[in-house]
């Protein structure tokens, strides 16, 4: 487990996700799929793929559960 002084540096040194990519990402960490997640935001499925494309871009993820997992730990969405 990572020490807070560690995680805190991270945390500043972690790229930045727009709020709605933050969203989306924390749905998609409960387990919504795309379609839930744009009928719950009232956006297209489609545009919830592009939020998280950028999300898994920005964080250098190879998927979607990589930038989740990378998520919580760098502090941009919670668990």
């Amino acid at each position: 487990m990572l020490s807070m002084d560690v995680a805190k540096d991270q945390a500043a040194c972690a790229p930045k996700l727009t709020p709605r990519e933050r969203e989306v990402l924390e749905l998609a960490a409960v387990g919504l799929t795309a379609k839930e997640i744009g009928e719950r935001l009232g956006i297209a499925a489609r545009t919830v793929g592009h939020h998280l494309d950028r999300a898994c871009d920005r964080l250098d993820a190879c998927n979607v559960v990589n930038a989740v997992a990378k998520g919580i730990v760098l502090g941009l969405i919670r668990p």
